[in-house]
């Protein structure tokens, strides 16, 4: 049986989360700080990380939650949107009104696509076989890497 770890961030409650771990015994729910996570080396078969990024308050913190989830994991999936300012049209517009608008999103560290192969390829190249991959529908452009350890 695998074990995944998945950030949710939809999660705001430790009931929902155990009522998730119940639900589901091949995946473990959990709620941490992705920039320190409390959990030994390769512990995780997969990590999942999807829209995270662009709630990071800076690079730093983004950098380290994303060695901090290859630490833990023999495997990282990580989906995230390209900046709606860059996309324009309706991304931009869904952005503004409604996810910093109406719901009072605080995600505001959005990366290009350029920015995120980077950042990605810089952390990991040496130590994994990296895969990314794009996207586009009627919300935005998405980007998705696929990081897997050599050694496993």
């Amino acid at each position: 049986m695998k074990s995944i770890l998945i950030d949710i961030k939809f999660i705001i409650s430790w009931s929902q989360i155990e009522f998730l771990n119940k639900q589901f015994s091949e995946v473990i729910f959990k709620n941490h700080n992705g920039a320190s996570l409390p959990f030994n080396s390769n512990v995780f078969d997969i990590s999942y990380c999807s829209n995270t990024l662009h709630h990071m308050p800076n690079k730093t913190t983004l950098i380290n939650m994303l060695e901090n989830m290859f630490k833990v994991s023999k495997k990282i999936i990580i989906i995230e949107i390209e900046d709606p300012k860059i996309i324009g049209g309706f991304p931009r517009w869904l952005n503004e009104k409604w996810y910093r608008g109406f719901l009072k999103d605080v995600g505001g560290a959005y990366l290009s696509k350029e920015e995120f192969s980077v950042i990605i390829n810089r952390l990991f190249k040496e130590k994994a076989r990296i895969k990314i991959f794009n996207f586009k529908n009627i919300t935005g452009n998405y980007m998705i890497a696929e990081i897997t350890k050599e050694d496993f």
